[in-house]
């Protein structure tokens, strides 16, 4: 199994899935983790300043966002852990079989290791169809 950490500095979690600097992607076996892997995210329009105006809406059904550079890079992953992100993202990921947490915890290992003993929830009060600026 495979689990990315959005995370800006690759210890703790970012606040902004797609506005993240980097993907920690935890290679699990079992309960345990066996490797991390720091991917750069340089696929998706965040985090290099691109974004779609003041107007940018990230809520379902917008038209704004296309996740799938973002998705084809994080295909071998099963679960994205991230402080928060878009309605629309989350909605894609699960369409490609990826489940999306969003949480408070802060920091990525404690997360993962959480996630792997079922105590990590996902609070869907994270989940923004807000507009960003």
């Amino acid at each position: 199994m495979k689990i990315a950490v959005a995370s800006d500095d690759t210890k703790n979690i970012a606040p902004h899935v797609g506005r993240c600097r980097y993907f920690l992607v935890y290679d699990v076996e079992g309960k345990n983790i066996k490797n991390v892997e720091i991917l750069e995210n340089s696929f998706g329009g965040h985090h290099n300043g691109r974004c779609y105006g003041e107007t940018e809406h990230h809520g379902k059904g917008s038209g704004h966002h296309e996740h799938k550079s973002m998705i084809d890079a994080l295909r071998n992953c099963n679960v994205i852990i991230s402080g928060g992100m878009g309605l629309k993202l989350h909605d894609d990921l699960a369409a490609n079989g990826i489940t999306a947490i969003t949480t408070g915890e802060k920091n990525a290992e404690s997360a993962v290791k959480m996630f792997l003993k079922g105590i990590l929830r996902s609070e869907t009060k994270r989940i923004c169809g807000c507009q960003h600026h």
